[in-house]
């Protein structure tokens, strides 16, 4: 059961993460954006998934890892994350970066790479929030050990240019606060 938790904890973390984007056409609405990122999450094509990341986002991730890539102990907590290392990250444009961090989190846990090539959306409804900000909500349901999976969230995107893009959740700050506490342990 405390691998269930795990796992479960794991995909709500990827989702958090990577909310739904696409390159569309002008007048695609954002609940079909959600639905082009589903099929990229499910086909675990993290690289298509990165160019849908709204470019601050990408960058902003990068910003969160950048406390551990410069501590000490970078080398050995970005190898336990299973990303490359150090010095390859950082040769990383901020798209390779993020396909690197997906690839990691999701390869790392079989049983998670299972659950997410199986997952269903159900993609409820969308909230605007101003001109340059829309809020999916969805019902997320998934099998994981036997274990039928279902989760609300609500995945945002951002307008860049002609399209929507993702955005990283808020949630990440608490992470970014981690990394920080991590490299300041090593001065």
């Amino acid at each position: 059961m405390r691998r269930l938790s795990i796992v479960t904890g794991l995909v709500g973390a990827v989702a958090l993460i990577v909310p739904p984007a696409s390159a569309q056409a002008p007048g695609e609405d954002a609940i079909a954006v959600a639905g082009s990122y589903v099929d990229a999450m499910r086909a675990s094509d993290f690289d298509r998934m990165a160019t849908l990341m709204h470019p601050a986002s990408l960058a902003e991730l990068r910003e969160i890892f950048a406390p551990v890539l410069a501590s000490g102990t970078g080398s050995e907590i970005i190898s336990a994350i299973g990303l490359p290392p150090p010095a390859e990250l950082a040769g990383m444009s901020d798209t390779e970066f993020f396909s690197a961090f997906m690839r990691a989190i999701v390869s790392g846990d079989s049983t998670m790479a299972d659950a997410l090539r199986q997952a269903h959306a159900d993609l409820l409804g969308s909230v605007p929030e101003g001109a340059d900000t829309v809020h999916v909500v969805y019902r997320m349901r998934m099998n994981v050990e036997g274990v039928e999976v279902s989760e609300m969230g609500v995945l945002s995107l951002g307008r860049w240019e002609n399209t929507w893009r993702g955005l990283l959740a808020g949630d990440l700050a608490g992470l970014a606060a981690v990394f920080q506490g991590i490299a300041e342990e090593d001065e």
